[in-house]
């Protein structure tokens, strides 16, 4: 029985704008399962900072197009004042997004208070994992994971 190879690339963004009602998050996910009837899979998720999130998966055959698809999603992002949070330092596009100047934020306390309803851990939790079934490779996210916040007392 062989090992199966199976790798994900994370790229989180998050755009803030507090005047405007503004705390959006993009997350980019690049799956990876050579044994996959179709190997590559660009998962991109995005809504409210501590909110649910909205899914949307495409699948490629070929690692240059996943590629592809993910630089055209972070071309737009970038257009549209998202900074990266995170990325995975052994991501295939670090050296691409750093030639086109894409702009880095790095959370301290201070900011991550202005939206957060749980402790700094809380808002540090891991990112849902890949699941296997059968040759393919998807992204799920149980609801309770990224829960809405809580309403406030009256």
């Amino acid at each position: 029985m062989g090992c199966l190879v199976r790798e994900r690339h994370i790229i989180e963004l998050h755009a803030v704008d507090e005047p405007r009602n503004r705390l959006r998050r993009y997350r980019l996910v690049l799956g990876v399962d050579a044994y996959a009837d179709v190997p590559y899979l660009v998962v991109a998720q995005w809504g409210r900072l501590r909110g649910k999130l909205r899914t949307r998966s495409y699948e490629f055959l070929s690692e240059e197009k996943a590629l592809s698809c993910c630089r055209a999603i972070l071309g737009t992002r970038k257009r549209h004042g998202y900074r990266v949070t995170h990325v995975d330092k052994r991501h295939p596009l670090v050296a691409w997004m750093e030639s086109i100047r894409m702009p880095k934020d790095v959370s301290s306390d201070a900011q991550l208070r202005l939206f957060d309803t749980g402790s700094w851990e809380e808002a540090r939790r891991p990112y849902p994992s890949a699941v296997a079934d059968g040759a393919s490779l998807f992204l799920r996210v149980a609801d309770d994971e990224f829960p809405p916040p809580p309403l406030a007392a009256p």
